[in-house]
């Protein structure tokens, strides 16, 4: 997000091409308002990009949540778009949150695995 958001905001690009590239190419589904970089979606308002950290603490909440419904990795990911936010990596942190879950693996249905 930090290359996107540099580039965006003062229009500095990195010296890798393949980079510069992929930049280049993901950019327009991107805005900066008030320094904060949001993501357009097809059919959402705007999504607004967390770190790492603020992720980790999303995906907690969402999966534990005040009922502690447990949801598995993709649900997990649709409910984190439902909320309004986003980061690259979304699909895949969501999968390994939910895969390292004590709670999930303990009463996961085996007989469909």
């Amino acid at each position: 997000m930090t290359p996107i958001k540099k580039y965006i905001g003062d229009g500095h690009l990195s010296e890798d091409i393949g980079e510069t590239s992929r930049i280049k190419k993901s950019y327009s589904r991107y805005t900066l308002i008030d320094g904060n970089l949001f993501r357009y979606e097809y059919s959402r308002p705007l999504l607004n990009c967390v770190d790492k950290g603020e992720a980790t603490q999303i995906m907690a909440e969402l999966h534990k949540g005040i009922c502690g419904s447990h949801v598995s990795g993709k649900t997990l990911m649709l409910q984190v778009i439902r909320v309004g936010f986003s980061w690259p990596t979304m699909r895949n942190d969501c999968v390994e949150y939910v895969k390292k879950s004590e709670q999930c693996q303990k009463h996961a249905d085996w007989a469909k695995a």
